[in-house]
């Protein structure tokens, strides 16, 4: 089944760490919510195409997501005059990204 993948968009997906993710096209990656032990974060997995080394399978698309590719893009971010990077929108994002996912779990337990 090949899927058009369009730059934006939420995708139902199959990768190591997630099963949602938000294709950028200019990265040919997904933006995906992971969660490792107590943390929760923002990470990319490239898209499988079987001349990298990716890890993402796209299996349906679900919805243009709410965001934009400078959202979708880290940087470096001052914080009561500390610097870091990440993403300006995380919280949003995340909490965008962990709906899907819960909703997923309470799907499948039915």
């Amino acid at each position: 089944m090949n899927i058009i993948l369009k730059n934006l968009y939420l995708y139902k997906i199959r990768s190591r760490n997630s099963h949602f993710g938000i294709f950028i096209k200019e990265r040919n990656s997904f933006l995906i919510s992971r969660k490792k032990f107590d943390d929760n974060y923002l990470f990319e997995e490239y898209l499988f195409d079987g001349t990298r080394i990716g890890t993402v399978k796209p299996l349906e698309e679900i919805e243009k997501s709410p965001f934009t590719l400078e959202d979708l893009t880290s940087k470096y971010l001052t914080i009561n005059n500390v610097k870091y990077f990440g993403y300006e929108k995380e919280k949003e994002i995340l909490e965008y990204l962990n709906k899907f996912q819960i909703s997923l779990i309470h799907t499948e337990k039915r």
